[in-house]
């Protein structure tokens, strides 16, 4: 080997010729961050539609990573790409070697059971199961839902250095909206709970 090419080997000047590839934090945030308080009032005050824009913006952020996403068709099904999420973000906790004990595979079958029943029992003839059971059936059916969830957020939130979500904990005016939509939506069920409850014969 010439003086000249072991000079460039031992140059301490020259770039490093380590891989880069699977760092795509250097790019931005690779998952959705949000504070628990903010994930629960919007989660609840807006009886779990927040979801849909949940699943969006983890699987957008991910797409600028891999660009082989449809963050749009894979927040409609939903219940088909939960487990490729979930894996994705304990993937990056153990890329980055952060201890984080949860469960992925078991939290997304939590997420889609809920979910396939919550569907099934919103579609159900009135014949087949009285209104008010329906109706309380789905809102306990929200728990399992917004519970196995928030597991994936706080091992999100872990894997992009902020477990708390610090760097989204306030509202914003689009936050306030969809929770004021969502105090309506509450207040119609509601009434309407309390009139097949205590006027079911008006």
């Amino acid at each position: 080997m010439s003086n000249e090419g072991a000079a460039l080997e031992t140059n301490p000047y020259q770039p490093p010729q380590a891989e880069v590839a699977d760092v795509p934090e250097a790019a931005g945030a690779l998952f959705y961050v949000v504070s628990p308080f903010k994930f629960w009032l919007l989660g609840v005050g807006t009886l779990g539609a927040y979801l849909l824009y949940w699943f969006y913006q983890h699987w957008a952020l991910l797409n600028r990573r891999d660009k082989s996403y449809w963050p749009v068709a894979r927040t409609i099904f939903s219940i088909f790409f939960a487990h490729a999420l979930f894996n994705e973000i304990d993937a990056q906790l153990k890329r980055k070697r952060i201890a984080h004990f949860w469960a992925p595979g078991i939290w997304a079958t939590v997420f889609v059971i809920a979910t396939i029943l919550n569907r099934i029992v919103s579609r159900l003839s009135l014949n087949m199961i009285p209104p008010v059971s329906a109706q309380l059936f789905m809102f306990a059916l929200l728990a399992p839902i917004l519970w196995s969830t928030f597991q994936a957020q706080r091992a999100a939130n872990a894997a992009e250095g902020d477990p708390d979500g610090r760097t989204n904990e306030n509202l914003t005016a689009a936050n306030v909206i969809w929770l004021v939509l969502g105090a309506v939506w509450w207040t119609l069920i509601l009434l309407g709970l309390y009139n097949l409850i205590y006027r079911p014969f008006d």
